[in-house]
């Protein structure tokens, strides 16, 4: 504002000497006006007001910082991510996401693990709890997103850190077989056991828990007998079966 009242003073000289025209004074006093709203403008959103301080709403970690020095930002809108340290709270400190079939599932309180995506934190695992389930799909992600509740301040975890986790949505006992031993047809899931007469016995699983290379399963397994892992696409049942020396049973 205060080289535009320069800029309108020179200009009204200028214009007295006979050496600036009307309508450059014109120009001239709109720029002082454009100047005296925008300052004004200032003052009411509170710029004027010398620095202020902003409390969080609790102690945390600051995860992400939005805004610049300078920048100028709309009400309501957030200027930093802050991230509890899962200490003595029960707000979630970890986000994770999960497809929206597997959501009905999960409950607050369910132990959550994690596990370091990283190579420094392959071995790297810490627990916790469930305490929000998100209630529509991201639509960005196409997931669900949970909220837990992990303590993270002695841990290899920083705030930040991409993880995965398992998530026990019930608690139950059952077999638990290798991925490669399920096979499906028009009557459901099975398996090939070895019966001591090194023959094929087709036994009908119901799979309860998929994780990873393993599945949890019910059905009436002899744990006494081997369970067929590879080449078992290719067994009837009763068929004389051979074992690979070596082979995982």
């Amino acid at each position: 504002m205060t080289l535009a009242q320069g800029e309108l003073a020179r200009t009204q000289s200028l214009l007295d000497q006979g050496l600036a025209t009307q309508s450059q004074l014109a120009a001239a006093r709109k720029a002082d006006d454009d100047a005296r709203q925008a300052l004004a403008a200032q003052n009411q959103s509170g710029v004027a007001g010398g620095n202020k301080v902003v409390a969080a709403p609790r102690d945390g970690v600051v995860l992400q910082v939005s805004v610049a020095q300078g920048d100028q930002v709309q009400a309501g809108a957030a200027i930093l991510q802050l991230a509890d340290d899962g200490i003595g709270n029960s707000r979630p400190n970890v986000t994770l996401g999960v497809e929206p079939a597997d959501a009905a599932a999960i409950h607050p309180g369910d132990t959550v693990t994690l596990h370091g995506l990283s190579t420094a934190l392959a071995k790297a695992a810490i627990a916790g709890r469930v305490v929000l389930v998100g209630a529509a799909i991201d639509p960005q992600s196409q997931l669900v997103d949970i909220g837990a509740m992990v303590p993270l301040g002695q841990s290899a975890f920083m705030p930040g850190t991409h993880v995965s986790a398992d998530i026990a949505t019930r608690s139950g006992t059952h077999w638990i077989v290798p991925r490669a031993a399920v096979l499906k047809d028009d009557q459901g899931a099975y398996v090939f056991q070895i019966t001591p007469q090194n023959n094929a016995r087709r036994v009908a699983v119901t799979i309860q828990v998929e994780n990873g290379d393993r599945y949890g399963v019910d059905g009436p397994l002899d744990a006494a007998q081997g369970l067929v892992v590879s080449g078992n696409y290719e067994l009837r049942n009763g068929m004389a079966v051979q074992t690979g020396g070596g082979a995982p049973r």
